[in-house]
């Protein structure tokens, strides 16, 4: 039997049609038939969640079964698995992998990226591309509790720009800011910071503190707690060693 062949049969003694497998793969109905059609094959991560949909390997999906391949059909099939492999690699192909379990309606981890950059994985957990979840991870990650990267929005922020609740960053933004450049609606602390408590070498606010080389950690948190009380201690503590 073909894959294609081989699918159909899987699909059918489970009683699912052809749209219901399309959903469950989270795929076009299309792509379902052009497969059981032996028109097109799955890429690698997709054969390995239909494998795994079904209880079976990869490899009985994809081998002939009842009759030996000969030397060249197992070469072309090498050949295709490792030039799917190779375009994964140089980043040609979008990888993308998405839990089954699910939490107010969305996976629990989505990971999508591509070489065009404009994958977006959308999770609880999520990282690609463009992230966004509770807690994400990408070049534009906004997150709702956690955010990393290049350009990083959340509750929690660290980036090469930073806008959140508590951030960190190249250039950071928030109530509570700590970076190169800081601004901040209470406190800001890095090179430039501005805020209504300010520390660093330039600084604009209500309470200031021009920070020198003689300047300690100790200082920074004695002068932190004094003027922002509002600041948890343990962030007071974290934010003297950035100093």
């Amino acid at each position: 039997m073909t894959f294609g062949e081989k699918l159909c049969s899987l699909r059918r003694a489970r009683g699912l049609s052809q749209e219901q497998l399309a959903e469950q793969l989270d795929v076009s109905r299309q792509s379902v038939s052009k497969w059981e059609a032996d028109a097109s094959m799955p890429e690698i991560a997709r054969l390995v969640a239909i494998a795994d949909f079904f209880g079976t390997s990869v490899d009985d999906l994809v081998r002939s079964g009842g009759q030996a391949r000969g030397a060249a059909q197992d070469t072309a099939a090498m050949m295709a698995e490792l030039g799917q492999i190779r375009r994964a690699i140089h980043g040609r192909d979008t990888y993308e992998y998405k839990s089954k379990a699910r939490f107010l309606g969305i996976p629990l981890v989505h990971v999508k990226f591509s070489r065009n950059g404009v994958s977006v994985a959308r999770g609880v957990i999520a990282i690609g591309n463009i992230a966004m979840g509770f807690f994400s991870l990408g070049g534009l990650a906004l997150g709702l509790l956690l955010a990393l990267g290049g350009v990083a929005v959340g509750g929690l922020s660290l980036g090469g720009v930073s806008i959140g609740l508590i951030a960190f960053g190249g250039c950071a933004i928030g109530m509570y800011a700590a970076g190169g450049v800081a601004v901040a609606s209470e406190l800001a602390l890095g090179g430039a910071a501005s805020g209504k408590v300010a520390i660093g070498g330039a600084t604009h606010g209500v309470h200031t503190l021009h920070v020198v080389e003689e300047t300690t950690a100790e200082q920074v948190r004695t002068f932190i707690l004094r003027y922002c009380p509002s600041a948890p201690n343990w962030l007071a503590r974290w934010l003297s060693f950035f100093r």
